[in-house]
């Protein structure tokens, strides 16, 4: 039983983490646009954020929100703002030319940040320890739900990250990798809006 109840762990955290949102796009870009290896620290950055927001949810301030709702709600609009800086900055990141040693990708802390301002993490967060995890059964639970949900970020979001280094051969010229920045800080706001207005 314990094994059946691990399986559905992974395979709702697998489907959360390796769907489109917020942390996929900007891992999409990071890579299309610096490199996978100037991509990894906003990678690392998704695996330790979620890591400490999930067992920080877990351990008891799933309930603080549950109790004060309006605080989700602040958040949520704190996350879309911080959202909009980092669509603003995709959207007018400057092509990388030879080297992009001069290019300032988002980096780890910002990273680690960000899942704290993440609706999207908050919703999936939510969910699983409010469905999937027997969080009455003992902090074991939490840190065996952690784990699996981490587990199943690094494979999703590295999907995100080839995808990235894929698309980089097609954005070479000026034209096509401002139309990328564009449409990708685009779709990183389009992403947010199911979470903002459901």
């Amino acid at each position: 039983m314990e094994l059946g109840l691990i399986a559905s762990f992974a395979v709702f955290a697998f489907t959360m983490s390796a769907s489109p949102g917020p942390n996929n796009t900007v891992l999409l870009v990071q890579s299309a646009q610096y490199g996978v290896k100037r991509a990894l620290p906003y990678y690392a950055g998704i695996l330790v954020g979620m890591a400490a927001l999930l067992l920080a949810f877990g351990s008891g301030l799933g309930a603080v929100f549950a109790a004060l709702p309006w605080l989700l709600d602040a958040l949520r609009w704190v996350g879309f703002a911080y959202l909009l800086y980092l669509a603003w900055r995709i959207a007018t990141a400057k092509p990388p030319e030879g080297s992009t040693e001069s290019a300032k990708p988002i980096g780890f802390f910002a990273s680690v940040a960000f899942q704290w301002l993440n609706p999207k993490a908050w919703v999936s967060v939510g969910v699983y320890f409010t469905s999937y995890v027997p969080t009455d059964q003992g902090f074991s639970w939490v840190v065996i739900g952690t784990g699996v949900f981490v587990a199943m970020i690094a494979p999703g979001a590295a999907l995100w990250l080839l995808a990235g280094r894929a698309i980089s051969r097609l954005v070479k010229s000026l034209n096509a990798h401002r139309i990328f920045s564009i449409a990708m800080a685009a779709a990183l706001v389009l992403s947010m809006l199911p979470v903002l207005f459901r």
